[in-house]
């Protein structure tokens, strides 16, 4: 049975599962769902948007659990694929770039938010941490 979004109703071994809002933009009708024991809510990857040698995201590595927190190969890393190293990526590995493998950076250590500030919809600073929706630049975020 399914009690809310995220499910695994095939017992599916990489995880709970969901079907997307917009076929569109995520380039299937359904997804893995990130675990919410993955990552920081402070922590971004880092360079932000970053992709190994063969396209694969931060939240590939999280999902398919070819990483864990403390930078090592996940259940889901098949040896024969060699090391990180062998996917680098613009000089970074996944165990550097992404909070998934315990890379990445924590956001809080790189900003300082001005006391109070919301903006025209009420959102606080915090709310553009946690939703992504720009980096420490302040450049629009993925």
């Amino acid at each position: 049975k399914c009690n809310n979004f995220c499910c695994n109703l095939d017992n599916d071994t990489l995880g709970d599962w969901c079907m997307v809002k917009d076929e569109t933009c995520e380039e299937s009708d359904w997804g893995y769902c990130k675990p919410p024991s993955i990552g920081s809510s402070t922590c971004r990857d880092s360079p932000l948007g970053w992709v190994d040698a063969e396209g694969d995201r931060c939240g590939d590595y999280g999902i398919g659990k070819y990483c864990t927190a403390d930078g090592s190969p996940g259940p889901g890393w098949d040896k024969s694929w060699g090391t990180f190293y062998d996917f680098t990526n613009q000089g970074y590995t996944a165990d550097i770039a992404c909070c998934e493998c315990g890379g990445g950076i924590d956001a809080l250590d790189q900003c300082k938010d001005k006391q109070s500030w919301k903006d025209k919809d009420g959102d606080p600073c915090s709310a553009y941490l946690e939703a992504g929706w720009c980096d420490i630049t302040g450049s629009p975020g993925v």
